[in-house]
Order: C-alpha cells, then structure tokens, then sequence
C-alpha cells in the first residue's frame, strides 16, 4: 500500500506539472536576460528547506561536466556555451553545489508556483490539492524504505515533461523581492532578509557578498572577501537558521550553495572551521580561553588561534577545501661533522687528546618516505625521439658461404624460378605487411608487400627448388620478432654477425632522470618529502627521427615503499692517521676515545604552524653495519619540555647536536672514510599530527610537480576531502580550474604559483581580482612538447580511466609534468641539470667517448689493453 500510494502522489505531481506549465497558463514570463522580479502572492508557500523540486542555473567548464549532468539525471531547461539552466531535485543540487557547478538564482518549484498565481489566484486555488500532494513528498523522501522508489518516480516524472512545459519553466522569472542578485529562496539558504537588499547594512548588497563567497571559493579572489558574511548576526543568533555543525556557515547554504559538507565543524578537517575560512572569522561568544561554539578554534590554541583566521596561515591551507597543516621536515646540515678526541690514540705517532678534525661530507639521500611502483596513468601527447643506428651489412655474412649462394642461384634461374629466388631469403615478418629480405644481389631491402603468409610461402617454393636452402633454412628458424628486431644469419662460418634494432623506446628519453622532491605520508600520516636525484642514461649521437604520438594508459602495481634515511658519506676527510698506522692504533680509553659532533637544521614546510616539534630522534651509522651504532635522542638539547615550540610556515632553525661518545673502532672507520649514514629515525608534531591523520584518512592528496619552469621542482601537495560517492575528478576540480576532452580526459590544469611578475611560460594567466600581486594562476596544457605522468596510490587497480576512478579516501594522487621546448627529445629537466641548452635543439646531451690503445711487449708477446672515457654529458653504452 505505500508504494501504490507514492504513484498516486507522484501522478498527481506530474499532473500538477502539467497544469502549471501548460501553454494555457498564466504567462508572468520574462526571458533570462530582462527577467522580472515578482513578489510572492498570498499562498501557502513551503520553506525551501521543505521543498523537493528545484529550478536552478550552473556554470559548465568542461566536457565532462556536460556529461556529468545527464549521469545526474537533471533536466535540462536551457543553455549556452558555459552554463545550463536545470530542474533538479534536492539531492541533485547538492551534488551539483559539491562538484563546483556554482548553482545560482535557486527558485523551488512551490515558490514559481505560487508566484505565477499572481495574476490568476483562481489558477492557484485549482492547485491547492495537488501542491499538497507535491508536499507530502517530501517527508516521504525522508524515510530510508521508500526513499529510492520516491525519487526514482519523481525523477521520471520530471524527465517527463512535455517541451512547450520546460519552455515556461525556462522562462519563468525569478522571484527576488529585493532584486539584490538573491532569488527569495536563496536569502532563505544564507538567512538573509529576502525584504533588504543589505540584510547586514555593510553597505554591500546580499547578492553581491554571496557572489564574493563564491568567487573565493573558485579561487578568483585570494582570500575571503572583504565584505564578510552576507547576514547579520551568525546562525546561532537567528530563529530558522540551522547550524547543525556550528561551523558558522547555515547547513543549507553549505549544502545547495557552496559544496561544503553541512555535518563537519571544518570540511576539510583542518583546525579552522568552514566560518574562519569562507568569511575569515567565525562566530566565537566565548572568552577566558573558551571560544564556547563548536569545537574549533580549540581551547588548547586559544590566545593563538581565535575566532579570526590566522593571517599567518599560507595558501593553499587558508581554502576551505584545502586542510592546512604543518610538515616538519628534519635534514642535517652537509659536511657539519666534527670528531675531536678525548684521550691519547697512539698509531705511528701520537694523536692528542682535543685534536679535532672536520669532514667533508656529501650527502646522497634525503629524509624521506616514499611511494614507489605504485598505480601509474599517462596522459600524454608529444613529439618523441627515436635514435637510429645503421644496421650492419649482411652481404658479406651472406656471401659468406658463397658456394650455396651461388649455387641456389643457378639453380633458380635455371628452373625459372627466379622470383621464388629472390623471396627464398626471405627471413621473416617484422608484422603482417613488412618484408625483410635479402635479394639475389646480396643487398638488405624491406618490401612492404609481403604479409607472413607470402613470406612464408615462399619459403616453401625454395625448399622445393633447393635441398640446400631447406637444410640450412628449416621451416622453424623465422629469426625477426616483432619488438626487439634480431636477425641471424645461419650456418655462416667465416663470421659471426648479430644485428640487433630496437623499435621500443622511451617517451621519456629511454630513461629520464627525476630531480625534485617525491612526497609521500607515513602510516602515522606524517607529511614528508626527499629530494630525488638525476640518473641519467644515454644513447651516443643518434641519427634522429621525429615520431607524433599521443594516447593514454593506466596500469600497474601498487606497492609503497616506506624509506626514511639521510645518508653522509665523507668525501675530503682530514684523516688523523694512515690506514697502515691505525691497524696497529691503541688507546688510553678504546671504549670513550672521541666524540662526534653535527648541525641539522628543523624546518617548517607546511601552511600552518608547528605548535611543537617532539621526540626528535637520529640514528648513525658507521661503516656497512645494518644496525645503528648510536640512537641518539635530541630532546636533552633543549631542556625544559623537550620539545621545538611554535614552528611558523617557512620557519628555520640550526641547532648543533650534544658531543657523542666514539669507541676506537669507530673513530678508526670515521678516519678512513666509511659511510656514515645519519637518519631521521622518528619525530612527533603533537596533536596538529593527529588532525593531519584524520584528514588524510577522508580525503585524497593531491601532489603537483609542475615542472622546471618556475625555477624549482618542489612537490605542492593539496589535502582536499571527499565523502559520498564521488570521483577523483570531481575531488580535483573541487580546488583546481581544468580542462577536459569529450571522454573526460584532462587536458589542462590551472596551478598557483606565488609572485608578482607574469613569466612567458605562464600559459593563460589567471590572477585573482583582488590582490593581484599575490598569486598567479597558470595553464599546463598537454601538447606536442609537453606530457603528464600521475602516479596514483590506493586509486584502484587501473581498470577505469583516470576521470572515472572512485575517490577512495586516504588516496594520493600525484601529477609530475614534463616538458620539452625544442623538441630534441630530452626533457628540459634533464637539459638544465646537464647543462645543455633546452631551447636550442641542436644543444642536447651526449656522450664524447675518447679511447687509447695502451701496449706492453714482451717479447713476441703484445698485450693491448683498450680504455675508454666518456667526456660528455649523458651516459655511453654499446659502444662498439
């Protein structure tokens, strides 16, 4: 009976449809860019919060979104090139307000309704019963059993719509009694006054303050307007405004208006709820240490943190869909090793007790954690290089054994079979429509008519013709394979010939180097990054052909490495004694005979503050022993607490480490310069580390290393939420402006970078409009010079393509882009760290190889010893 009663209900609404916007109707219409603000007329017209059914208009910037829109099962009333002016149910427009449709001038059915009676209130009077039938959908949807079955019905019913009745839905004018840019309703979402143009008498209408909001939120101002808050007073202080998560921001704006999640205190899980963020300060009656509303800004922050947001706090963690945190990060200073002994150390001589020596060190790993072979997309299009070697002429390998040669010759021609000669050679198919043959002249040639088929028939023919060509040529011996092309001449005595041409090659120059810091997090959820450096490998000066390509992948395993060393190996040390001399060394004290000292410093990366720094802990470790000679524990440095206060974003400090005790043995090793690795075993960021994990664990981080261009290859990273069911795509364009195909691939993202100057390899600048001098937003496109690879972890196993993965919380996306300006096939990473010109094609790196001949005579006896040195800037193999 409760389903049969919600298609009665729903048939009445689609009657009611009908009814309303027939072309019989009242025709209060004016078209979108004149249209005409009506006051409501005397019917009972529902809270908005209580209605089902929704007109509204959304921006539309891509491909994808387009298709997103008929997924959504929204009803299309009208549209241009950027926006579509829809009738969606409430679950729709949040959707649509959460994956940055901007949905704006926001009518509810009831309320268009009621306002076209006002010309016809005996129109309106005949709808009575069946707006009461519309109303008792909605605490229908609200009940778990029948919710699916409700909308699915009402869904159709919307999509059933005839189109002279979307044509007057379309053109139905909003209804703004202040005609302040807020539909009625939409000052019903923000708790405005639908009367007053000005609810909070700022002097800036409701309309403009919301579109402010809006704009910051899309990241087209740099922070939160000026202007504020649209309403007076805050939620908690306003009868009918519902704040369930006292974030001080109304649930229904966050809902339908912004995309913010009206059930968190901060979306983003960060220590700033949404009112900090979006307004730039938040409802807090509190005093004494106790804000009072909500949990956030926390009791334990308070005289640090209060009810206006920190302007310390850095872009991106000021968003209020980017968690701001602190990243520690802990490195020791290069070449800040200091051993001075402590007793008398007799070798060949006598080293005093306070001798001191300083060591040069090099430093060949970071601090770090890392995500390696994890899931990989490519999305690329670009010009590659492909690096040609001549192939070795096979007419002397053939002739060879010239006697069968000449003798299968004869006999060909004399059975006039001289075609099926000059295929005999055939050595196979390099695939179905190339020949690789060997003429009756002896020449090399490719003859693009053969298929296998052919090859192979010919073959067969020559077998026939000649017992000697079916003994050194058996039907099984088809040497050439697709791929890696191998061709070997059979039973040729005289020489032994292999010719190997690979067709296989690297889009990112057979092997790229990657320079810059990889980021990753620690099950812990602790931000970390190391710097990665170049490994480079190379081909020797190529014949080089020019090959288009583009197209996409995904593949690959998900395996995460966790790693977290810092590796100082001495390089110039001043060494106390010789190593003959310390084979024989003694001590007063071998157990205590000196002390090592070093310098680290303790930085803050992030965009929030480091309340403290705890637990700091190193481990060292002398010569190739496994395990740790000395854990050595910073805390005592610091007396008091033990613990790095107040770390500001971008703040830096060096501290020197107590002297450590060193045994004769390791005071020996030192001195003949055995590695010694230094590692960052363990720290601790308090309870901000807690909150990271928190967010980390809902959300996915987005990793972004946008190239050389700017100058660095630093990793921005951006901690950005999701929760239902979502894709990554929809998690990205929540923060970043980009740009899709019609299948959803990304072609174009916008990233920020801070300065002042526009530089020529910002493609489409976008600057915020009101403080221009503090970011700049700019275009990485895919194009014939320019790649992406985006390494994901925990994104599923590559079934689906990138912008239709699940978003799956705790994930980590990384982008890395990739650039060559004159396409010479190197990167211009690559270029700038081997110092060649990566705007001058003719100015790549390469291998200059140098050898020399060195002889030893003895007698009738030479021994010649070949050497060889490289002198340029890439690697050299297969020299020959």
């Amino acid at each position: 009976m409760l389903v049969r009663s919600v298609v009665v209900r729903l048939l009445h609404t689609v009657a009611l449809a009908s009814l309303l916007f027939s072309p019989a109707a009242p025709t209060l219409l004016a078209q979108n860019d004149n249209a005409v603000h009506l006051p409501l007329v005397a019917v009972a017209t529902r809270p908005v919060s209580q209605q089902v059914l929704f007109r509204t208009q959304v921006t539309v910037q891509t491909p994808v979104q387009w298709r997103d829109l008929e997924r959504l099962g929204v009803v299309i009333l009208d549209q241009g090139e950027d926006w579509a002016l829809l009738l969606a149910d409430d679950e729709q427009l949040e959707a649509l307000a959460g994956r940055r449709y901007n949905p704006t001038r926001t009518n509810g059915l009831e309320t268009l309704a009621a306002a076209s009676g006002a010309v016809n209130s005996a129109s309106v009077d005949s709808f009575d019963p069946l707006l009461r039938q519309i109303r008792a959908l909605q605490p229908l949807l609200n009940e778990e059993v029948s919710v699916a079955a409700a909308r699915a019905d009402l869904r159709a019913a919307m999509t059933a719509l005839t189109a002279s009745q979307l044509a007057f839905l379309a053109r139905a004018a909003d209804v703004d009694s202040d005609n302040d840019g807020l539909t009625d309703d939409q000052e019903a979402l923000w708790c405005t006054d639908p009367a007053k143009a000005d609810s909070d008498q700022d002097g800036v209408s409701d309309g403009d303050e919301v579109a402010a909001l809006k704009a910051w939120m899309n990241n087209e101002l740099s922070g939160p307007p000026a202007s504020g808050k649209p309403f007076a007073g805050w939620p908690a202080q306003k009868p009918d405004c519902p704040d369930d998560d006292f974030d001080a921001v109304p649930d229904l704006a966050e809902r339908w208006e912004l995309g913010l999640n009206p059930s968190r205190e901060s979306t983003d899980r960060d220590k700033f709820d949404d009112g900090q963020e979006l307004f730039g300060v938040a409802y807090c009656p509190g005093s004494g240490g106790f804000c009072g509303y909500g949990l956030l800004p926390r009791n334990e922050d308070w005289g640090t943190i209060t009810a206006q947001m920190p302007a310390w706090v850095k872009a991106p963690g000021n968003h209020p869909l980017v968690a701001g945190f602190p990243v520690p990060e802990v490195d020791v200073v290069a070449s800040s090793l200091k051993v001075e002994t402590v007793t008398t150390v007799t070798t060949d001589h006598v080293i005093s007790e306070g001798t001191e020596r300083s060591y040069s060190t090099a430093k060949t790993e970071g601090t770090s954690t890392s995500v390696a072979n994890t899931q990989t997309w490519n999305e690329w299009q670009e010009i590659s290089e492909s690096l040609e070697q001549p192939a070795v002429n096979l007419r002397q390998s053939r002739r060879a054994n010239s006697n069968w040669w000449e003798d299968f010759k004869n006999k060909a021609v004399t059975t006039g079979k001289y075609i099926y000669a000059d295929l005999a050679a055939q050595w196979g198919c390099l695939n179905s429509k190339v020949g690789f043959s060997l003429g009756i002249t002896g020449e090399l040639s490719y003859d693009e008519g053969y298929t296998e088929a052919r090859c192979r028939g010919a073959m067969q023919k020559a077998r026939e013709i000649s017992p000697e060509f079916a003994q050194d040529f058996p039907a099984e011996q088809n040497n050439i394979q697709t791929g890696n092309l191998t061709v070997s001449p059979i039973n040729d005595v005289d020489v032994n010939t292999q010719v190997l041409v690979s067709n296989n090659f690297d889009t990112e120059n057979i092997a790229r180097a990657i320079n810059g810091v990889q980021f990753a997090q620690l099950q812990t959820g602790q931000m970390l990054g190391r710097r990665l450096y170049e490994i480079s490998v190379a081909l020797t000066a190529p014949r080089q052909t020019t090959t288009n390509t583009s197209g996409k992948s995904w593949g690959g395993s998900q395996t995460i490495t966790n790693e977290q060393y810092e590796e100082h190996t001495i390089t110039n040390g001043e060494a106390f004694s010789t190593g003959e001399s310390w084979g024989t060394a003694v001590a007063e004290n071998s157990a205590h005979a000196a002390d090592l000292t070093f310098t680290y410093k303790v930085r803050n990366t992030g965009t929030e503050y480091a309340r403290e720094v705890a637990n700091l802990a190193f481990n060292l470790y002398i010569g190739d022993d496994p395990n740790p000679a000395i854990t050595y524990f910073v805390a005592p440095d610091l007396g008091g607490a033990g613990k790095f206060q107040n770390f500001m974003p971008g703040e830096e400090h060096t501290y020197t480490s107590r002297r450590i005790p060193l045994s004769l043995e390791q005071i020996k090793a030192i001195d003949l310069g055995g590695p010694i690795r230094i590692m960052v075993e363990d720290f601790t960021y308090g309870i901000d580390e807690l909150f990271y994990q928190d967010a980390a664990n809902a959300g996915i981080l987005i990793a972004i290393e946008d190239g050389t261009d700017d100058g660095d290859e630093a990793i921005d990273t951006y901690l950005i939420p999701t929760w239902g069911q979502e894709t990554v795509l929809d998690v990205l364009r929540r923060y970043f402006p980009h740009e899709t195909d019609t299948s959803g691939m990304v072609t174009a993202i916008w990233t920020p970078e801070y300065r002042t100057d526009t530089p020529a390899w910002c493609q489409a600048p976008r600057r915020p409009s009101d403080h221009p001098s503090k970011a700049l937003w700019c275009r990485r496109a895919l194009s014939t010079a320019e790649w992406w690879n985006v390494y994901t972890d925990g994104l599923g196993d590559g079934a689906e393509g990138f912008q239709d993965t699940p978003a799956t919380p705790g994930s980590v996306a990384l982008f890395r882009f990739n650039k060559d300006s004159d396409l010479d096939g190197f990167s211009d990473r690559s270029e700038r760290r081997l110092g060649s010109d990566p705007f001058d094609a003719a100015s790549f790196p390469r291998s200059e190889v140098l050898a020399g001949l060195h002889s030893i005579r003895n007698g009738n006896q030479v021994i010649a010893t070949l050497s060889l040195l490289n002198t340029g800037l890439y690697d050299a193999y297969g020299v020959e």
